[in-house]
C-alpha cells in the first residue's frame, strides 16, 4: 500500500504543543517554523497555547498546508504556499483583523478601514519602510503604530487583536512596534 505524504507547515508566535489525530505530534519552545509530513486526507490538529487545546481541522494533499498560531490567531490556509520567486523585486503585506470592533488602519498617512474579522493587502510594495497605524473606527484609540520593513519577496502578515500586541508572520523581524 503506497501512502502519500501531505506536509504541514505551522509557523508559531510562540511555544506550542502539537497533537494530530490525538497523539503528540511536535512542541515548539518558542517562535519558529516546523515542517511535518503525515499522510494525505482530513486531520484534526491540536494545539496546546497553555491554557487548554483548540481542534482546527486541516486537509493535507500535494501542496503544503501552511498554519499560523498566534496569541489569538489560528488558522489553517488551503491555499498552496506560494514560492518565493529569486527575482521578485517588491514584497507584500497583509493586514488581518483577528478579534475586535472594526478599526481603521492609517497607511502611510492614507486612511483604509478594515472591517471585524477582515483583511486588507497592500501589494506590490517597493523595498522599503512602511508607517502605520491602527485606530478604532472612530480614530479616537490607538491600537498599534509602528513601521513594516518590507524587503523583495517579503509576504508578511500582521495580525491585529484589540488589547493585544501586534503579530508578525511571515518574517516576524520585518514588524517594529513604536515604544
Amino acid at each position: 500500500m503506497n501512502v502519500l505524504a501531505g506536509e504541514l507547515v505551522v509557523e508559531s508566535e510562540l511555544a506550542v504543543d502539537l497533537f494530530v489525530d490525538g497523539r503528540p505530534a511536535a512542541k515548539l519552545y518558542g517562535p519558529g517554523i516546523l515542517h511535518l509530513e503525515f499522510p494525505d486526507g482530513e486531520h484534526d490538529l491540536t494545539v496546546y497555547r497553555g491554557n487548554g487545546g483548540e481542534q482546527l481541522p486541516v486537509t493535507l494533499g500535494a501542496e503544503p498546508t501552511l498554519v499560523r498560531i498566534g496569541s489569538t490567531l489560528l488558522e489553517a490556509s488551503a491555499a498552496p504556499l506560494v514560492e518565493k520567486e529569486a527575482d521578485a523585486s517588491t514584497g507584500s503585506v497583509q493586514m488581518r483583523l483577528v478579534q475586535g470592533p472594526p478599526v481603521t488602519l492609517i497607511w502611510e498617512g492614507e486612511r483604509h478601514p478594515i472591517p471585524r474579522d477582515g483583511t486588507l493587502t497592500f501589494a506590490d510594495l517597493e523595498p522599503g519602510e512602511y508607517r502605520i497605524e491602527a485606530r478604532s473606527a472612530d480614530l479616537t484609540y490607538v491600537w498599534m503604530r509602528g513601521t513594516v520593513h518590507v524587503q523583495a519577496g517579503d509576504e508578511v502578515v500582521l495580525a491585529l487583536s484589540e488589547g493585544r500586541p501586534t503579530e508578525c508572520f511571515g518574517r516576524p523581524e520585518a514588524w517594529q512596534p513604536d515604544r
